[in-house]
């Protein structure tokens, strides 16, 4: 399940377990931990990488979990003011349905014909 030579210490450094109806829960909270997370899921790496790693993330855990939640926050901050909202939205309204071309009568019963088929 856990890749490498130390399951064990990474598992107890990494995770607090938690058991409900017989199943085994991970609860990860925060950056450092799911990024932790996914570098022992996807990365088979020797155990004294795992434990560097592991020794770097515990000395800058606080720092990068509030850079990253800082950034999210002010991502998200950046997208929900008033005027970037009404420009999604006139784009969207835009590309779903207006034509930049102008239809003839021709076109418009080209256009008829093809949905009587």
């Amino acid at each position: 399940e856990w890749p490498g030579r130390t399951q064990n210490s990474v598992k107890s450094e990494l995770t607090r377990r938690n058991t409900h109806d017989g199943k085994i829960f991970i609860q990860l909270s925060g950056v450092t931990e799911c990024a932790l997370y996914a570098l022992l899921l996807l990365g088979k790496l020797p155990g004294i990488i795992i434990h560097a790693v592991c020794s770097v993330l515990l000395v800058i855990k606080n720092t990068l979990d509030h850079f990253v939640i800082s950034f999210i926050n002010f991502k998200i901050n950046l997208v929900l003011q008033e005027k970037e909202v009404i420009e999604i939205i006139e784009l969207a309204r835009d590309t779903l349905f207006f034509d930049d071309e102008v239809r003839t009568e021709e076109m418009k019963e080209e256009r008829a014909q093809l949905a009587k088929v």
